[in-house]
């Protein structure tokens, strides 16, 4: 099985210090819950074996390659924001936005929503969307 390794470098005198485990590079099998503010670690940015479902909401096309960034500290992994590959007739039925949707009065206690970048094949248009557990 394999595993994540960081070598963390000491940026006094630029050497090797411990090699830290954050854990097995299949995760366990699982796709990790969406991190917090109060979650911290290591960053990597990945492809897992893990299935991913994602549904389209007002939009009728598809994604592929989909590719995670993973905060990782030993024993804990969460997913800070994923990145994917849209199909060329990809659009939004909504327009483009840098914020989240606004979360209800009753939403306070749901997580946030996740930052998703979907790249468009052909042209390379970047449509930023919002992921949120059904």
């Amino acid at each position: 099985m394999s595993s994540w390794v960081v070598l963390p470098i000491d940026l006094a005198t630029g050497r090797l210090t411990e090699p830290v485990m954050l854990g097995p590079a299949d995760l366990g099998g699982e796709l990790p819950p969406a991190c917090t503010d109060a979650d911290d670690g290591w960053l990597l940015e990945t492809e897992i074996d893990t299935a991913t479902a994602i549904e389209l909401e007002g939009a009728d096309n598809y994604l592929d390659s989909v590719e995670f960034r993973l905060r990782l500290e030993p024993g804990s992994a969460c997913v800070d924001g994923v990145a994917a590959r849209a199909g060329r007739a990809f659009e939004p039925a909504e327009t483009r936005s840098n914020r989240p949707p606004s979360p209800g009065p009753a939403a306070s206690a749901a997580p946030k929503p996740m930052s998703l970048v979907a790249r468009v094949q052909g042209s390379g248009d970047r449509w930023q969307l919002w992921c949120e557990k059904p």
